[in-house]
């Protein structure tokens, strides 16, 4: 087995290429959850792929980005606390702009959830930790302030089961855990819902058979999966990125048939694709600043989106009705991460890394994606 991280086709250590990828899927996830309320956007029916698209990739690059170190004795404890130092600071920004919605409509009066409820639910989101009680409630959701946030739940438990298996779950053995992981996510699969489930309490069995097979079967893809190369860089970086477009379409009455083929088949073919090529320089600049705002724009956009909503329902009901609305709301979210990764992450990223005494923290996006 090959450990090395393999980059010599990455700029800077970043595959650019997986960088658009992400940026897309994010942009395909923002679309998918604010449709439903607001005019003039695509409701891509099968954005919610984008989360498995998401965990491949992590899995893909935390190998790429950590294999050495811990073969060179990071420790467990060490390399987690780089993941929550990366992806901490921008969902506490979730969190806040979540709290800050619900705690709004509790003063208005909007669905109030008792006083001990919202503060008991406020102090476990504020530590990273599901919503307790929300099960038997009617919105059964694990992050009743960011409901996308369990995608970053599922992604810590996985890099954490990376850096604490990492000697052992090599060759065979990661071959074989990757064929368990498909085996139990069809298992657990409903025909009729397919892979759209994790945000719920009860979803958890599903969502731990995403996260488990897309993110192992990543770290295959990095260690052993040949990479094509050929001089048309710019050309498949693009038609990778075009693809993860294609989620938007899906065909009548083959929900899951036509997922399971996305993330068993075409996710990992795009991605050694992908990770075989790179573009020119002005599309790398444009490929890394779609991977930067990938991060800050998936785990920002429900929270703003409630946050938006609520406010608009009371004092201008009729803004989401718009022709408008769909292009104004994309565009506000985008310089929202914009800002949010120039002003806030990055400078803080750059802190840290000023700081540790382990390296700097790697660039580039979790879930939804790895950084």
């Amino acid at each position: 087995m090959n450990s090395q991280p393999r980059t010599a086709n990455s700029a800077h250590g970043r595959l650019a290429a997986l960088d658009a990828m992400r940026g897309m899927a994010a942009l395909m996830v923002v679309c998918r959850h604010a449709s439903p309320d607001i005019a003039g956007l695509p409701s891509p029916v099968g954005g919610h792929l984008a989360v498995d698209l998401f965990f491949l990739l992590s899995g893909f690059v935390m190998a790429e980005a950590y294999d050495t170190r811990l073969n060179q004795g990071l420790s467990t404890w060490s390399f987690m606390k780089l993941r929550l130092l990366r992806l901490y600071p921008l969902y506490l920004v979730g969190f806040t702009l979540g709290a800050l919605k619900a705690w709004m409509q509790q003063a208005w009066g909007d669905h109030p959830l008792p006083a001990n409820d919202m503060v008991l639910n406020s102090l476990c989101q504020l530590f990273m930790l599901p919503s307790p009680g929300t099960r038997t409630w009617s919105v059964d959701t694990l992050y009743l302030f960011n409901p996308a946030a369990w995608s970053l739940a599922f992604e810590l438990l996985a890099n954490l089961l990376f850096a604490f298996t990492h000697a052992r779950l090599r060759g065979r053995m990661l071959a074989f855990a990757v064929l368990a992981a498909g085996f139990a996510l069809c298992w657990q699969l409903d025909a009729a819902t397919g892979l759209d489930q994790g945000t719920r309490w009860h979803d958890a069995p599903v969502a731990l058979a995403r996260v488990a097979f897309s993110f192992m079967l990543g770290i295959w893809l990095a260690r052993h999966a040949p990479r094509p190369s050929s001089r048309h860089g710019l050309v498949l970086t693009w038609l990778c990125a075009v693809l993860t477009l294609a989620m938007v379409w899906r065909p009548a009455g083959a929900v899951l048939p036509w997922e399971l083929l996305w993330v068993i088949v075409v996710f990992p073919l795009m991605v050694i694709t992908a990770a075989g090529h790179v573009p020119g320089p002005a599309a790398t600049r444009l490929c890394t600043w779609a991977g930067d705002l990938s991060y800050p724009l998936y785990i920002v956009h429900m929270p703003a989106l409630m946050l938006a909503l609520a406010v608009g329902r009371r004092w201008a009901p009729d803004w989401p009705h718009q022709p408008y609305s769909g292009a104004m709301t994309l565009a506000v979210l985008l310089w929202m991460a914009w800002g949010l990764e120039r002003l806030w992450d990055r400078p803080l990223r750059q802190y840290l890394s000023s700081t540790r005494s382990h390296g700097p923290l790697p660039c580039g996006n979790v879930v939804a994606s790895p950084n």
